[in-house]
């Protein structure tokens, strides 16, 4: 076994050549190490080396899994059907990208929002989800998740961020394809306030199907009126986050 002097020299000269199977380990592992950290700080229970190594490699052996049955999958049924896959595409360097969305379940007196930062490597910066009391509309809810999610950025970074909503009314209000103000009323205006005052965020549609890590984040648990916030990734976004990553 080599020693290694300077864990961060190590770890770039790794990014620069180890295969896509060594750096997947390698990601899986630093994750398991910050993991392991953030139950010691908060949780005050005490993971060790064997268990954290253990703990990030079966991670990494479930996604190769279900990264093989995918494929399979895909063999099987590529000559009967072709279809478009749509999938969460990283911004570009320097720029961060929030995706926000929101849900709204018939017959239940809340709907929810949730939130997720990512830089353009496809790593996570911070997510966010919350629950608000009331029986609304889908558009209703679809304006609380942009007015939050703008107001966040405007908290969290100084420096250039794309959001991506699935309301393609507000993205096409926004961005001044459209202007239906019966359907989506004044809060575009104040919407457009908020953006001339924070420079650098633009807006963008995207389909719900390239937000699956927005929708993992969604089942963390939250009370009504309250915001959860997370600072890193809860393990149960690792496979989505790993996959977004690899593929592209």
């Amino acid at each position: 076994m080599r020693m290694v002097e300077n864990a961060s020299e190590w770890v770039l000269e790794q990014l620069s050549k180890a295969s896509n199977e060594t750096l997947s380990k390698l990601m899986a592992v630093l994750w398991g190490i910050c993991y392991a950290r953030n139950k010691n700080i908060f949780e005050g229970k005490i993971i060790s080396p064997a268990a954290t190594v253990n703990w990030s490699l079966s991670h990494v052996r479930e996604w190769s899994i279900v990264q093989r049955k995918r494929k399979q999958q895909g063999v099987s049924h590529g000559r009967r059907v072709q279809h478009q896959v749509h999938r969460w595409e990283k911004p570009p360097t320097g720029v961060l990208k929030l995706n926000v969305d929101a849900s709204v379940k018939e017959g239940q007196n809340f709907f929810s929002i949730r939130m997720v930062l990512r830089d353009s490597q496809g790593h996570f910066i911070a997510g966010k989800t919350g629950k608000f009391e009331g029986a609304v509309q889908v558009v209703e809810a679809e304006t609380t998740a942009i007015l939050e999610g703008l107001l966040w950025i405007k908290d969290l970074t100084a420096g250039p961020v794309i959001m991506e909503s699935d309301s393609l009314l507000y993205v096409n209000a926004l961005n001044n394809n459209i202007l239906n103000w019966f359907e989506v009323g004044n809060m575009v205006g104040q919407f457009k306030e908020i953006l001339r005052a924070r420079s650098g965020v633009s807006i963008i549609f995207g389909r719900k199907q390239v937000k699956k890590v927005a929708h993992v984040l969604a089942k963390l648990p939250c009370d009504l009126n309250s915001f959860v916030i997370s600072l890193s990734a809860p393990s149960c976004l690792l496979e989505t986050i790993m996959s977004d990553i690899m593929i592209q």
